[in-house]
């Protein structure tokens, strides 16, 4: 049966390549964009464990349309896609992902701007970075919209609202599902013809639907300020970096605060090579069940980084490096089975990856690529290495 999936994920895609190549299919203003592609994978250690590691082929289909109509100064955006895995020996931790992503920018004259996006995902956390080790499959739904205001030739204000809610497939993982509300608001002082320093305030509210876990809901409160910047073509970039205020409504639940901060940054040196660097510090809701009975895991901190440098090798060829750095800082001792004690879970993870790319035509792209992955927990049942093989064809019309 597997082989009979795969040879028809094969023969969409094959079927697929025969279509003629074209820039995007339009009627009227409206741009239709298909595509797909196809990896096949090979890892060393399907179930990211520390011992008895096994081997198994992994192949991920990945159809997909995006869909753009301008009208007068507005724009309207739509973009679906589903990651449909499959395992040629572990047939059970198949997964078929879905996503869709419809947005509406309206501009009001040249002062006023409004964004009105949805996106739905039926997703998954897959096993490496999983707290608990296993496949944990969810739903999300986000209602955001953004209003914007320009002040003045050099101050603009923005207010976002949006709503997300949270629910898990497998009854395990009920205690993370939950509603979030977001009130956002910036102040840009441009100082610069392209560049802005800003000031952003967040709060979020978290409430717990299985009672397991409604001691957890919780007000989270942020204060930053941040610079962003499009100097030049070869330069954009956004650094922020402030403090969080983490406070529960239970008053038996010890309340939080720490820094927090992100980057993300994109410098071009010239035509062929390009370095993105990216960075986080975010406080993460609960996603750790210890032992029944007991308050899961308040939450957890996650702090790092990475960088990708891309280099084209000529017209066709282009060759990519990459590298992260994490660490997943747990607010709550958990238990170690090797010596039947509790400890403060802290797991930290190294990624390294290295990519080949030829594009066969403008519209056709093959691939390969290699990752390497390790993380290291003081709880050692959570430590694991794994290494990836992946051969990659895509293509958009």
């Amino acid at each position: 049966m597997r082989t009979m999936r795969l040879r028809g994920a094969v023969f969409f895609l094959m079927l697929a390549l025969q279509v003629a190549p074209a820039s995007g299919m339009n009627y009227s203003s409206l741009q239709f964009d298909p595509y797909v592609s196809l990896r096949e994978s090979l890892t060393d250690n399907v179930f990211n464990t520390p011992t008895d590691t096994r081997h198994d082929l992994i192949s991920a289909l990945t159809p997909g349309i995006k869909m753009v109509y301008p009208f007068r100064t507005h724009q309207f955006d739509f973009d679906y896609h589903a990651v449909l895995t499959r395992y040629k020996t572990y047939s059970s931790d198949r997964t078929n992902d879905h996503f869709v992503n419809g947005a509406v920018d309206l501009k009001f004259g040249s002062l006023v701007g409004l964004k009105l996006s949805d996106v739905f995902m039926k997703n998954h956390y897959p096993r490496s970075s999983s707290a608990t080790g296993l496949i944990e499959k969810y739903t999300n739904n986000t209602v955001k919209a953004s209003l914007s205001y320009q002040l003045a030739d050099r101050s603009k204000v923005q207010v976002d609202l949006g709503q997300s809610s949270w629910s898990f497939q497998d009854q395990a993982s009920f205690f993370r599902d939950r509603r979030e509300g977001l009130l956002s608001g910036y102040l840009y002082y441009r100082f610069q013809p392209k560049t802005s320093a800003f000031v952003e305030l967040d709060r979020k509210k978290a409430d717990f639907s299985d009672p397991v876990s409604q001691p957890l809901d919780n007000a989270m409160d942020s204060a930053l300020l941040g610079i962003t910047w499009e100097a030049t073509r070869r330069s954009q970039g956004t650094v922020k970096i402030g403090k969080t205020w983490k406070d529960y409504s239970d008053g038996s639940v010890e309340d939080y605060s720490s820094w927090t901060g992100s980057m993300d940054i994109i410098h071009r040196f010239d035509e062929y090579t390009t370095v993105k660097v990216t960075g986080l510090r975010e406080i993460n809701e609960t996603n750790y069940q210890p032992v029944a009975g007991q308050l899961p895991v308040r939450f957890f901190v996650t702090t790092g980084a990475a960088a990708e440098v891309t280099h084209r090798f000529g017209y066709r060829l282009s060759g990519s490096l990459s590298g992260s750095l994490g660490t997943d800082k747990f607010s709550d001792p958990v238990f170690d089975p090797a010596d039947n004690t509790y400890k403060d879970r802290k797991d930290s993870t190294v990624l390294l990856g290295l990519g080949l790319k030829y594009a066969a035509k403008e519209w056709l792209e093959v691939g390969v690529d290699y990752l390497a992955r390790k993380r290291d927990s003081n709880i050692n049942a959570n430590d694991y290495s794994e290494h990836r093989y992946s051969l990659m064809v895509s293509a958009a019309f």
